[in-house]
């Protein structure tokens, strides 16, 4: 119960945009180690949001938890009559008061519909949506959703990365959770991605219109085909770029392309879709440009075109990590 609390203290942090990036870490690890602890934090996000409480200056939490269970209370005895049911109350760090002391409470009255948690593990798996939206997840993602879209919006959560293909529907717009950014948009396709290790979320728009944004941050992209944005976990600063290439998304469909693209452009590329580290062993280097396009190749053989057409030299120093080196370029 302990090591709950501190967790429910934690995601309290977290929902008012108040957590360090050392806590974002750990939530994160602690929801993906058991399915229990996924629904707890979704319990708790949703009652956060039903007590429509935000707290902006010391919080008498003995007054927030009585107005949040009549709402409770009120809600149970309208939809469900329970006898007998206890609660008892934890404190929330900063925040409300919440109770939890039945499971039937987690899942039958604060997580309502049926919660799908599909998680890709070591595969790239391609998941259908109750809307007939298609979601590709990368490798070690996870995406989590009701069974049964509400009317008024379809909400998924996203750790890790996918591609996504939202279905068109004017009336409930999509919207993505990642983090502590919320991603937007009403039929388009995209591909986003969060890993717990990462220091940005980014996102990269093939076609429509997605809107970007972190939950507490003032900036906000709209972000269109061939451009991307990417939002800082430490200081949720927002920048927007262009590209002009699908690799953004190659980990899906096996395809790289480089036209003239310098070589501290091009490892980048190449460590997402490998997972591996690749290092300079001179800045000087990294001005190299390198043209090709590779679909489906093993690392060693799109290694050893670099080093053929650039005269380079690559060397495994670790089981996932390289280092490259050579005379460099002038460009």
């Amino acid at each position: 119960m302990e090591n709950d609390n501190h967790y429910w203290d934690i995601t309290a942090k977290y929902l008012q945009g108040n957590a360090n990036l050392s806590e974002q870490k750990a939530l994160q690890t602690w929801r993906e180690s058991a399915v229990e602890n996924e629904e707890q934090f979704l319990a708790q996000e949703k009652l956060w949001k039903l007590t429509e409480y935000t707290a902006t200056h010391e919080v008498n939490t003995e007054k927030a938890w009585n107005q949040t269970k009549s709402k409770i209370e009120a809600k149970l005895e309208k939809e469900r009559p329970i006898k007998g049911m206890i609660f008892s109350s934890l404190k929330i760090a900063a925040s409300i008061a919440i109770v939890f002391s039945s499971i039937w409470l987690f899942k039958n009255y604060v997580l309502g519909d049926e919660i799908i948690i599909v998680k890709s593990g070591d595969k790239k798996i391609e998941v259908v949506l109750p809307d007939s939206s298609h979601v590709w997840l990368n490798k070690e993602s996870r995406l989590v959703y009701n069974k049964d879209f509400s009317a008024k919006e379809r909400k998924v959560q996203l750790d890790g990365e996918g591609f996504f293909e939202v279905k068109k529907d004017a009336k409930r717009p999509f919207i993505i959770k990642t983090g502590i950014v919320e991603t937007k948009v009403l039929g388009t396709s995209f591909n986003l991605r969060n890993y717990q290790s990462d220091n940005n979320i980014d996102l990269v728009v093939s076609t429509g219109r997605v809107s970007f944004k972190a939950k507490t941050g003032a900036d906000e992209a709209i972000v269109t085909p061939g451009n991307g944005a990417s939002i800082s976990k430490s200081d949720k600063k927002l920048i927007q770029f262009s590209v002009d290439d699908n690799n953004a998304w190659a980990w899906r469909t096996g395809r790289l392309k480089f036209d003239n693209k310098p070589l501290k452009d091009v490892l980048p590329d190449l460590e997402r879709l490998y997972g591996i580290e690749a290092k300079l062993q001179s800045n000087n280097l990294g001005t190299c440009r390198f043209s090709g396009n590779f679909e489906n190749v093993k690392l060693e053989e799109v290694l050893q075109v670099l080093q053929v057409t650039m005269d380079l030299e690559y060397k495994k120093i670790d089981k996932n990590a390289y280092i490259i080196t050579g005379q460099g370029c002038n460009n």
